[in-house]
C-alpha cells in the first residue's frame, strides 16, 4: 500500500471517530437539558408547594383585639351593643376556647383583631329608667320585667327651681330609655 492510501485510511478513521464523538456529545448534551428541565420543573413544583404551606396555622386573639357585644332583649325588643378591650386571660385563645369562656353566646366573627358577639335574652334590658321628684330632689329608677321600680341614682338636681311644667312632669314620672337618652335629659334639668 502507498502512503497516501494509508494516510488516506486513517484520516477517514479520525474523521469516523471524531463525528462519533461528536454525535455522541451531541446526544449527551441534549438529554442532560432535558433532565435538568424535569428536574427544575420539578424543583419549581416543590417551591411552589412550599409557598402555599399546606398546614394549617389556627387563628388567635392577638393582645390588640377587640370584643363588640351585641345583646337583643326579647321582652322590650332593644338591642345594647358595647366594644371592650379583650380581658388578658382571654389573649391568644382560638375561637373555640373564646366560646367557651362567653357561654351562651354565639361567635359572629372571630379574626386577630377582632371578636363580634351575640346573644338573645328573654329578658328586659337595664336601659328602662323612670325620673321622678322625691323629696324636691330628681331621682332615677330602674325599671324591670315586672315594672318594678328600683333605684338607680338619686342626683343633686333640686326640683323647687325648675319650671311648673317640668315639675309636673317629674311628679307623675318621666320614662326614658337608654342611659344616653337618662343624662341628656338630666343635664337639659342641670
Amino acid at each position: 500500500m502507498n502512503r497516501k492510501y494509508k494516510v488516506m485510511i486513517i484520516i477517514t478513521i479520525l474523521l469516523f471517530v471524531f463525528i462519533s464523538i461528536s454525535i455522541a456529545l451531541g446526544y449527551f448534551k441534549n438529554s442532560l437539558k432535558k433532565e435538568l428541565k424535569i428536574s427544575n420543573t420539578y424543583e419549581n413544583k416543590v417551591t411552589n408547594d412550599k409557598v402555599k404551606d399546606t398546614s394549617y396555622k389556627e387563628k388567635i386573639a392577638s393582645p390588640n383585639a377587640t370584643i363588640h357585644r351585641k345583646q337583643l332583649y326579647k321582652k322590650c325588643g332593644h338591642v345594647i351593643e358595647d366594644e371592650i378591650a379583650i380581658p388578658k386571660e382571654l389573649v391568644n385563645k382560638n375561637e373555640s376556647e373564646i366560646q367557651k369562656y362567653y357561654y351562651g353566646w354565639s361567635v359572629e366573627k372571630f379574626s386577630e383583631k377582632e371578636i363580634c358577639l351575640y346573644r338573645e335574652i328573654y329578658d328586659i334590658c337595664q336601659e328602662h329608667f323612670i325620673v321622678k321628684d322625691v323629696d324636691g330632689v330628681i331621682t332615677v329608677y330602674n325599671k324591670n320585667e315586672k315594672d318594678e321600680e328600683k333605684v338607680y341614682l338619686v342626683t343633686e338636681i333640686l326640683t323647687k327651681y325648675l319650671p311648673k311644667e317640668d315639675t309636673e312632669k317629674l311628679s307623675n314620672g318621666i320614662e326614658i330609655i337608654g342611659k344616653k337618652n337618662l343624662y341628656m335629659l338630666l343635664q337639659d334639668y342641670e
